[in-house]
Order: C-alpha cells, then structure tokens, then sequence
C-alpha cells in the first residue's frame, strides 16, 4: 500500500512523490515537455511520425494510469464525506457540489470499497473492468482473486469478466479453472519493468539538467587572473577535473539509456 506524502510537494526534477497519481502526472508532464521540445511544428510532426506518436501514446498511457488512481482517491473522499453528512442529504450535495452525476459518484466509491485492502489493483484493471468488479453483486471470492492473482497490468475484457462473474455465480467455474486465470495471463511482468523505466527516465532527466548546469559553469564563473592567481598546472588540473566530471555524467546517460532500451524490449 502506498503512503502520502506530507510535506509540500517540490517542483523538482527527479522529485518523487508518494502518491502514485502525482508521481505520473510528474512523468506525464516530462514527456508531454520533451515532445514539444523535439517536435515545434506540424512538419516535425509530420517527418518523424512515429516517434511523435510513440510519444502521444505513452503519456496517454501515463495519464490513463494517473486517472484509475484518481478514481480511487475521489472514491475515497466521497465515501469520508457521505459518512459526515446529514442522513439523505449526500445525493443533494452531489447534484450542488460534484462535477460528476450521482452514478458516477456511487462507481468510485465502489471502487474505492472494493480496493480499499489493494489500492494498486487500481493500476492493473481498465476503470470499466474497476466499476464491474466493484459492484457489490460481483461474487466476493472471484474478486478476491482476481486481485491477489494480478501481479501487473491484465488485458481483460469487460464482457468476459461479466461472463466469468456468472459462471462463478452459477457454480459452472472456480478460481482455480482455466477461465478465471486466463483473465490474468497477460501482462503480468509489463508493470514492474514500466515502473522501473519510469524510474530510470526521471533519474536520466535529473543527470541532463546537471550535466547542462556543470557545463555551463566556466562561462558564468570564469576565472579572473587579476583576483585568482593560479599557476599553468593547476588551471589545466582544474579543467581536466571538470571535463572529467562531464564525462562520468555522459557515461551515466548513456548507461542508463541502455537500460531503457533494453527494458523497452521486455515490455513489447
């Protein structure tokens, strides 16, 4: 289960919260920042069309991720305030005050109920699968392994999880059967190879922006003969440190892009 995070969140590369919606938002908004650093206009777009898509997709990813989340957190907050409310006034309150209908309301507050004892199932399902497993209908036992048995993100349909759920209730399948775990075998080991290639983006984009500050610093700092009086020698031991700090930077870069590629690899 994860924490949240009590002091004010930085606005710093590299920053990691402990919320999850936030920290993908984070990672949304570097890749959305890195496209239109790279593409500035239509023709760009246009002669290295699937790099940009590549890019559109994973930050709709990301950002898909950070919405299930969101579902869960609103669900949350809705479920703390009906409790505090008046008794038969929380549908009022949702009508005056909730940007969402009252249905949609009730959908993540039983996704926060269902989730409550497994808040990163959320990352795992598609919201429409979420609202299916979380009514309270949805027979307890296949929902409880559906959720101990997904170890990352399931490429499952929203009809054969309403199928699966009336077999179960006919006492036609168990847990156990092949029905129930092909809902879970796919994707299994895309989620922790993505969270660490999300890792390592962050981690790479902080050692760019230190490297870029490192080597600016001659300019914005230059010596001056008339203050610092240096021999030949140590002027020379000074710059070769400081192109050797540059080239340890640009070795972590490159070391780290590799782990990337290579982890890309396992996810497609």
């Amino acid at each position: 289960m994860y924490t949240y995070q009590t002091l004010e969140n930085k606005k710093v590369s590299g920053f990691k919260t402990t919320e999850p919606a936030l920290q993908l938002l984070f990672e949304a908004k570097r890749i959305k920042d890195e496209r239109e650093k790279s593409f500035k206009n239509d023709r760009e777009k246009m002669a290295n069309m699937e790099d940009y898509m590549d890019s559109v997709q994973e930050e709709l990813k990301v950002r898909g991720q950070a919405f299930k989340y969101h579902i869960f957190e609103i669900g949350r907050i809705l479920c703390e305030l009906k409790r505090i409310l008046r008794h038969g006034s929380f549908q009022d309150w949702i009508d005056n005050n909730f940007d969402f209908c009252y249905e949609t309301a009730n959908n993540f507050m039983k996704v926060y109920r269902a989730c409550m004892g497994h808040p990163e199932v959320v990352e795992y399902f598609n919201p429409s699968c979420l609202y299916v497993i979380a009514k309270p209908d949805f027979p307890a036992d296949l929902r409880q392994a559906l959720f101990e048995g997904a170890k990352g993100p399931v490429d499952i349909k929203k009809v054969d999880l309403v199928k699966a759920a009336i077999q179960f209730r006919n006492g036609e399948v168990k847990t156990t059967d092949k029905v129930v775990q092909d809902l879970l075998k796919k994707q299994k080991d895309v989620s922790i190879w993505e969270k660490y290639i999300i890792e390592l983006k962050a981690l790479n984009q902080l050692i760019s922006d230190s490297l870029k500050k490192i080597e600016k610093l001659p300019n914005i700092y230059p010596s001056n003969p008339l203050i610092e009086k240096y021999s030949d020698e140590e002027l020379i031991t000074s710059q070769e440190e400081h192109y050797e700090i540059l080239a340890k930077l640009e070795g972590f870069i490159a070391q780290i892009d590799t782990m990337i590629k290579e982890l890309d690899e396992k996810c497609n």
